[in-house]
Formats: structure tokens, sequence, C-alpha cells
């Protein structure tokens, strides 16, 4: 409920910066997304959320970007106001792919940039990998899916069967957990379970992992650090260095997993830096 609450109010925070709350269905799925829509811009930028949360997870860096073009910020099946219908199956990693193909497939722009964070910049490298012509600017915050010694610990991670258990994952995402959501620990973790997070990450399998196609991203590329991350490795940026011809690191000092919320004022400097807008 409490939760409930604080998405009514950010859904709100967002029609008050342009948003609009939309929805489509997409392989029978209803998908919630918001969007702010120019006529002026053939530019789309998509920002995609991590596991366990939703669009609101931009609510501190989104409004502050001054984007003037199209953007789109859309729940994914399962997460926010996308619920999945009771006795519905968790979708799939590769069922979220497909879901967001033809989401950005319907998308009437001729170019397209991608944010996205954890899961969620996993997803993004999928999609421009599906479309490299087409996307103009790939960033990725804490980006899961690309495969480092010790990312079996990061399946075991997401086994929450008590609020002790969501007591750890959220110290492992936040470099310092802050003291004000302490109290709503018990509905995080319900939260949590409602969405099956740990059924998604079980689907998860090797081949999923882009380590071997990362060489095959054309676009500038862009990974944005919270180098305090305990959930991923920082072997993950080594990679994405390496193989990345138009790869960036911009890292972020005293933040975890999730800058977008944790340091929201750093995330937007190095959003606009990554997206060419600084």
């Amino acid at each position: 409920m409490i939760l409930q609450i604080a998405h009514r109010l950010i859904g709100e925070a967002y029609r008050l910066f342009g948003l609009t709350s939309r929805r489509t269905t997409i392989a029978g799925r209803s998908i919630h997304f918001y969007e702010a829509n120019s006529e002026q811009h053939d530019h789309t930028l998509l920002f995609v959320h991590g596991l366990g949360t939703s669009s609101s997870t931009w609510i501190l860096t989104l409004p502050q970007l001054n984007i003037q073009g199209h953007v789109i910020a859309p729940d994914l099946a399962g997460f926010g106001r996308s619920p999945l219908e009771i006795g519905e199956p968790v979708p799939t990693l590769e069922e979220h792919h497909a879901i967001l193909r033809s989401f950005i497939m319907n998308v009437p722009r001729a170019s397209c940039s991608l944010v996205g964070h954890s899961l969620g910049g996993w997803l993004a490298m999928l999609l421009a990998l599906d479309d490299p012509d087409r996307i103009r600017n790939l960033v990725l915050l804490n980006p899961a899916g690309i495969w480092h010694a010790g990312y079996e610990n990061v399946r075991t991670a997401f086994d929450i069967r008590s609020k002790a258990d969501t007591r750890r994952l959220l110290n492992l995402l936040w470099h310092r957990f802050p003291s004000y959501y302490r109290p709503f620990l018990g509905s995080i973790h319900s939260e949590l379970q409602r969405r099956r997070v740990f059924d998604l990450v079980s689907t998860i399998r090797r081949e999923d992992f882009v380590n071997d196609r990362l060489c095959m991203l054309p676009m500038p590329a862009s990974i944005i650090w919270g180098t305090e991350d305990h959930l991923l490795s920082a072997e993950t940026i080594a990679i994405f260095q390496r193989e990345v011809r138009h790869g960036r690191v911009i890292t972020i000092p005293h933040c975890g997993h999730v800058p977008q919320l944790e340091r929201p004022f750093q995330a937007v400097k190095a959003l606009r830096l990554a997206l060419g807008n600084e």
C-alpha cells in the first residue's frame, strides 16, 4: 500500500514535468509507460529500469535532464504499473527483450538513444545489437549482462525469503542505504516478492550474456558506474572498455548500484555528458 501511494505521487510528479501516463498491449501483455512527446524532434530516448524497480527509478534524474524531444520510460512486464495477471508466469529475460523490441519498433522516430540501469542496461545492450544503425547512443548505469567471475553470487542475492534477506540485498545495492527508507523495509520486501524477482533471475542462462557481442556495438556507448557497487564487480567496466570500440566510462564515487537514486545530481551530470548534452 505504501509503495502504491508512492508510485501515484511519482506519477503525478511526472505529469507536472510534462510526461503522460500511457498504456499499450504487446504480445498479450499490458505495458504501462510514461511519455513526453515533441513533434519537433525525430529522435527518441528510451529509459529502461532495472530488476525489482520501475519507471519511478528515474524520478530524480529524468525531469532534470531538460530533454526537448521524445522520451519514453516503460514499466517492464511485472513491474510498476505493468503488473502480471494472477497465475501469469514471470517473463524470461528473452521475453522482456522481445517485448521491448516490439515496443521500440512501434516508435515512429528515425533514431533512438537508449538509457538502461542494471537489468535495463542488459536489455538496452540487446536492443542496440538488434538494430545498431538506428541507435545513436547507448548509456548504461551499472549494467548487468556482462559475465565476470563471481557472477553466480548475483543470483543468490535475489533469493529473498525474509526481511533480513531484503535488507542484505539493499545493502549490496546502496553504498549507504538511506535511513528514511528503513521504515519501509517490510513493504519493499513484500513488493519484491510480489514482483517475483528471483523467478526472473532463475531464467537467465549463460548464453544470454553479451560479452562476445560487445565488439559489435558501433555506436558511442557509455557506462556510468557507481564505484561502491557491491552487487556487480568492477570487472564489468574493464571488459566493457576492452571490447567496445567507442566505449567510455564515467565513474561516480561514494555511490552504489543505483546512481540515479543515490547520487542523482552526479548522475544527471553524467547522463548529460554521455548523451552529448553537456
